[in-house]
């Protein structure tokens, strides 16, 4: 039996405890000629904000001690281009479609409903928020609520423990503990500011998941610096009810193949 997130009128259901990071796989063609997506519990899409973004001017990447900083603009056609675009190759995955939505305040949430509420091939959303207040985090959830979608809220780990409880106590479904944002020189001696990835983040990502888990009522999902089984095996251990694997899918995509033998999944069943 697999993870459980129920709206009242739809559901997710995911047979296997791990899944992509969003914006590790894209919008997921280009990758399944690569990997076994169809091994993931779910697949996450690449973050989609309301309007097109264009790319960063010249994308950068700053190799670190054990991590990476990594930044792009999050470049796409915005979400009502981007369903148009998509929904033909989604539609012919075997696995749950989370699709990722960039959200700063409830009224994007409100204005993303009418282009979501008849696509039966979303099974949930992401929301995917940077650092803002708790009276946000609860507004925003409120709206989400109303769009009958099963919903995961990702925020950065190095987030204030207040946030992550206001997003449980106001009915979220589930929460992302996702990367953080930093800022590094590069090689060209300019200041880069993107997100960071890496095995030096699993420490950080395993300790705030210690501490939330005594607080948190709703689903909590390790989503930053997984790279080995070992670690994917403490973080359900340590209360994680599922996981999702970032740039470890680049350099290493048969992990997806060795999981399904070496994991048992997670029953986790949420209150609606």
């Amino acid at each position: 039996m697999g993870i459980v997130l129920s709206s009242g009128k739809r559901e997710l259901i995911l047979s296997a405890s791990w899944m992509n990071s969003a914006g590790i796989l894209g919008f997921g063609s280009e990758a399944r000629q690569l990997l076994a997506i169809d091994h993931l519990g779910a697949f996450v899409t690449a973050p989609i904000s309301l309007r097109p973004r264009t790319p960063a001017n010249v994308p950068r990447l700053v190799d670190l001690p054990g991590s990476f900083l990594l930044h792009t603009g999050l470049p796409n056609a915005g979400l009502r281009r981007t369903l148009q675009q998509e929904l033909p190759f989604w539609s012919q995955l075997k696995i749950p479609l989370i699709l990722h939505l960039m959200i700063s305040d409830p009224a994007e949430v409100r204005e993303a409903g009418p282009l979501l509420e008849n696509v039966e091939r979303i099974d949930a959303l992401e929301l995917g928020l940077e650092h803002t207040s708790a009276e946000t985090v609860g507004a925003i959830i409120q709206a989400a609520i109303q769009l009958q979608l099963p919903f995961l809220l990702r925020l950065p780990f190095d987030s204030p423990r207040d946030l992550f409880e206001t997003a449980s106590s106001a009915g979220a479904h589930a929460i992302v503990i996702g990367p953080p944002r930093g800022c590094a020189r590069s090689v060209q001696g300019e200041l880069v500011s993107g997100r960071l990835y890496g095995p030096a983040l699993f420490p950080m990502v395993l300790e705030k998941l210690a501490r939330l888990r005594p607080n948190i009522g709703c689903s909590l999902i390790a989503g930053s610096g997984l790279f080995t089984h070992a670690d994917i095996e403490t973080a359900l251990q340590a209360g994680a009810d599922a996981v999702q694997l970032d740039t470890v899918l680049w350099t290493r995509p048969e992990i997806l193949d060795e999981l399904d033998t070496l994991i048992e999944v997670v029953e986790w069943n949420p209150q609606t």
